[in-house]
C-alpha cells in the first residue's frame, strides 16, 4: 500500500500600473498554506486517515522499525515588484525584486534584471541577471523508499535489501 496527502490553499493578487508611456510597474502578493504528508514507503496495511500519522502503528516489512510519516504544515508568503521601462524603441530595461517568507525554510530576497535590445524586427538581444531560491517541496525533501532484509548488523541497525550502491 502507498499513502500521500496534500492540501493547499493559495491566494494571489497581481497589480499593474502604467507610469507614463515608458514605465509599466507591476507587483503582486502571494500566500500559500500547505498541509502535506509526502508519499512514504510501502505499507503493510492501508493508511487509516481517521488516525493521526503518529498513531498508525505501522512497521517496515520484516522489522520492528516503525514507519515515520512526515506530516508538514507550513506556509509561504511573498511579494514582488517589477519595472518594465521602455527607454526608446530599441532598448528596454526590466528590473525586479521578490521577497518570500517560508515558515519551513526562512526568508529570501531575489533580484532580477533584463536589458533588451531590439535591432530590427528579426533580431533581439537580451542580457539577463537573476537570483532565485527554490525550496524543495516536502515530496522531495521527505520522500522515502526501499525496504529491509529483516537482518540486523552487529550494532542492531536494520539492513537494507536494496541492490543500490547508495545504501
Amino acid at each position: 500500500y502507498k499513502y500521500a496527502n496534500s492540501d493547499r490553499v493559495s491566494l494571489n493578487q497581481d497589480f499593474k500600473y502604467e507610469l507614463g508611456s515608458a514605465h509599466l510597474l507591476s507587483g503582486g502578493l502571494v500566500y500559500d498554506q500547505f498541509d502535506i504528508i509526502p508519499r512514504g514507503p510501502d505499507l503493510p496495511l492501508p493508511y487509516d486517515p481517521s488516525k493521526e500519522p503518529d498513531e498508525q502503528n505501522l512497521f517496515y516489512f520484516n522489522t520492528t522499525l516503525p514507519i515515520q510519516f512526515f506530516d508538514r504544515d507550513y506556509h509561504n508568503a511573498g511579494m514582488y515588484v517589477q519595472d518594465n521601462w521602455r527607454i526608446d524603441p530599441h532598448w528596454r530595461l526590466i528590473t525586479g525584486l521578490r521577497y518570500d517568507d517560508n515558515s519551513f525554510y526562512g526568508t529570501t530576497t531575489n533580484p532580477r534584471m533584463s536589458l533588451i535590445h531590439k535591432t530590427n524586427n528579426r533580431d533581439v538581444y537580451k542580457l539577463l541577471y537573476g537570483q532565485a531560491f527554490l525550496a524543495p517541496g516536502p515530496d522531495q525533501a521527505f520522500t522515502s523508499f526501499g525496504d529491509f532484509s529483516g537482518g540486523q548488523n552487529a550494532s542492531g541497525e536494520w539492513l537494507s535489501s536494496s541492490t543500490s550502491p547508495f545504501r
